[in-house]
């Protein structure tokens, strides 16, 4: 009994000492990552700066997304742009404007408060545009022309429309705090 007391006494003190130290022992974490969902806007620079420098084409394009889920994205597009085509047989001037709508898929795994992305999606696009023939020339119309058909230069086609649907692979990077 008297061994038995002297074990059970040990055994008492042991766990009491794991329980201080349990109690006066700090214990850090990591804070919970916050997430940030919600709907960006922008414009794709490329094409104001290609405005610019070329003076056949005249574009603009305003893009956002929104963060749907931790790695999905619904994406949209819409854009405006004026391009004239000149070639040594044909010439011709193209006008409309566009929307495409679709998601994104970000396969990179950011940082803590990072946003970047390395992205695959697929949009649906649509347009109304018009088309002016500025000139054409033929080679060698006598062989395969008896006579020079009958093509007006400076005639315009109105209301023309496409349908589209289109895969994209990109990537967004913060460069300076949200501008991507």
């Amino acid at each position: 009994m008297k061994h038995m007391s002297k074990f059970t006494f040990s055994i008492l003190l042991i766990l009491t000492s794991f329980l201080v130290i349990g109690q006066t022992q700090k214990t850090y974490s990591i804070p919970p990552k916050i997430e940030k969902y919600g709907i960006r806007f922008g414009t794709d620079i490329s094409k104001i700066v290609q405005s610019f420098y070329d003076e056949n084409y005249k574009g603009i394009e305003f893009v956002g997304d929104y963060r749907v889920t931790k790695n999905y994205y619904l994406a949209g597009e819409l854009g405006n742009e004026n391009t004239t085509v000149d070639d040594d047989r044909l010439s011709f001037t193209t006008q409309g404007t566009y929307l495409k709508v679709g998601f994104d898929y970000n396969s990179y795994e950011n940082w803590l408060d990072m946003r970047n992305m390395i992205y695959l999606g697929m949009r649906y696009g649509a347009s109304t545009f018009s088309q002016t023939l500025n000139s054409y020339k033929l080679y060698n119309t006598s062989t395969y022309f008896p006579e020079a058909p009958a093509v007006i230069s400076g005639e315009k086609y109105n209301g023309l429309t496409s349908q589209w649907i289109e895969v994209v692979l990109g990537l967004k990077a913060e460069v300076l705090k949200n501008i991507y």
